[in-house]
């Protein structure tokens, strides 16, 4: 949550660095400059870091939640109680506070002109009407905080009448009022349709904003009443009901919220030429099964059964039929020039498999018990003598035995694998779907980022398809986001791994 990491690295600053500011209050000048432009470049060249500078330190900077925070310091310092600790040491530094806070915004505003403004000129319409009102409203809010920024300089004031100063200062209460409706705007569509963690920004933002104006107005009472004791108490309580409140409406705003009526469709890769290996695949996997069932019909056709009496006629006649019809499965090449092939696969199984209307005897001796199947199997060449049939055993014995070639080892395990990544705003997720070692679908199931972005980086999923790897340009105008569905998928690559 960007707001909250945000206000405890804002915290802990203005706490512990209140000397250092109020001593060389230029260094932190330049370095807050700095910072903002280095955020505006490297957010439009799309060169957004990754692991945990990516998840934790780089959002606060380009969503402005770090200068909104620094903001609440400024504006929370006017409405405690005078003389209080928190007073006695942000008081001093308010107006450097004020500087440092507004070019954190410069910064911020022009990072957000270019991203709308390119997204302006290649398609205005797809910036909405809700859009244009906070952009509108950010207008707005700069030409109050001009002259409010000016006038923090401590030389400036210092020329100032100190009336002209102050009343000039009380324009800041509109500011933070104008700094509300901007940030919910942007804020509160997103969180009434439950994406990432908008909603519990929503929450942070109105309760820290309507509890100040809840305890500016109880000090502003007080001092005019000229009652000193039992503010803070007041405050509290105040604040405890503003919570309350704002943890009942939230929720309760989400149930309103229109249906989205978009629905993610999986991205998948033409699937011709894999189905057709696929199909090749099933054909060799069931003949690798039948194999050893024929081999081991043919042992059993090919040993004699104890009991049998080579001197039947009519079995040596049997034999001679089988004789033939074995030579007719010989290939062309090799079959005698008398003997006619078969007219059609379904004739030449015909005459390998015996038909129903015709059963051949079963061998004399033979167990009458025994399964259907391995009675009717289909006998191989009968061996005209023992030392043949004893050459054909064992080189059935030996097909049988021979270990089967192991299978190439692919580079990904075939399944469906999710990953994470960081896009623009936030995190996004992705399931891709790995068959035959490729990558056949990549499904976005939730992301963060403003969709009239992200409906443009999703042109990249086509890309990562079609080179079946992650490692492809961004779109342009949507680079932030488009590296969020690379990053994502790569993370789930990295879980399909083959080790």
């Amino acid at each position: 949550m960007n707001i909250t990491i945000s206000l405890a690295a804002a915290l802990l600053t203005a706490w512990f660095g209140a000397d250092a500011i109020r001593k060389r209050p230029q260094v932190w000048y330049a370095a807050s400059a700095l910072l903002s432009v280095l955020t505006a470049a490297l957010s439009a060249a799309g060169a957004h870091p990754a692991g945990f500078a990516g998840r934790y330190l780089w959002p606060p900077l380009y969503s402005g939640s770090l200068a909104c925070a620094f903001f609440m310091i400024v504006m929370w310092t006017g409405a405690i109680p005078n003389g209080s600790a928190p007073m006695k040491r942000l008081m001093p530094i308010r107006g450097e506070l004020s500087v440092i806070t507004s070019i954190l915004v410069f910064g911020h505003a022009l990072r957000y002109l270019l991203s709308y403004g390119s997204l302006w000129l290649r398609d205005p319409s797809r910036i909405k009407a809700w859009q244009y009102a906070g952009l509108a409203l950010a207008i707005l809010m700069t030409a109050v905080m001009m002259p409010l920024f000016v006038t923090s300089f401590k030389r400036i004031r210092r020329r100032m009448d100190p009336k002209r100063w102050k009343k000039l200062q009380r324009w800041a209460d509109l500011f933070y009022a104008l700094l509300y409706v901007h940030v919910m705007i942007f804020t509160l569509p997103r969180a009434m349709q439950g994406r990432g963690d908008s909603a519990p920004s929503a929450f942070v933002y109105s309760a820290v904003f309507i509890s100040y104006a809840v305890c500016r107005l109880l000090k502003s009472r007080a001092v005019k009443r000229r009652e000193s004791s039992g503010l803070a108490r007041k405050q509290l309580a105040a604040c405890a009901v503003t919570l309350l409140a704002c943890a009942a409406v939230l929720p309760a705003a989400k149930a309103f919220a229109p249906e989205s009526t978009s629905s993610e469709a999986p991205v998948t890769a033409a699937a011709e030429e894999p189905a057709a290996d696929s199909e090749s695949e099933n054909r060799v996997t069931a003949a690798s099964a039948e194999a050893p069932a024929a081999v081991t019909a043919a042992l059993e056709g090919a040993l004699p059964v104890e009991g049998e009496t080579a001197s039947k006629a009519g079995e040596v006649q049997e034999a001679e039929d089988e004789t033939a019809s074995s030579e007719q499965q010989v290939p062309e090449e090799q079959a005698a020039p008398t003997a006619e092939p078969p007219a059609s696969a379904s004739e030449d199984k015909a005459e390998q498999t015996p038909s129903a209307a015709e059963p051949s005897a079963p061998a004399s001796g033979s167990d009458p018990s025994a399964p259907a199947a391995e009675q009717a199997a289909p006998a191989a060449e009968p061996p005209t003598s023992a030392s043949e049939g004893a050459a054909v055993a064992e080189q059935g014995s030996s097909e049988v035995t021979e270990p089967a070639p192991e299978a190439a080892k692919t580079k990904y395990r075939d399944g469906t694998y999710s990953g994470s990544g960081d896009g623009y705003v936030g995190r996004t997720t992705v399931s891709v779907t790995i068959q035959g070692d490729r990558i056949t679908s990549i499904v976005v199931t939730s992301y963060e980022d403003d969709e009239d972005f992200f409906a443009d980086a999703k042109g990249v999923i086509g890309s990562m398809l079609s080179s079946q790897s992650a490692d492809v340009s961004a779109v342009s105008g949507a680079t932030g986001s488009s590296y969020g569905i690379m990053r994502a998928v790569k993370a789930a690559l990295a879980s399909a791994l083959n080790e």
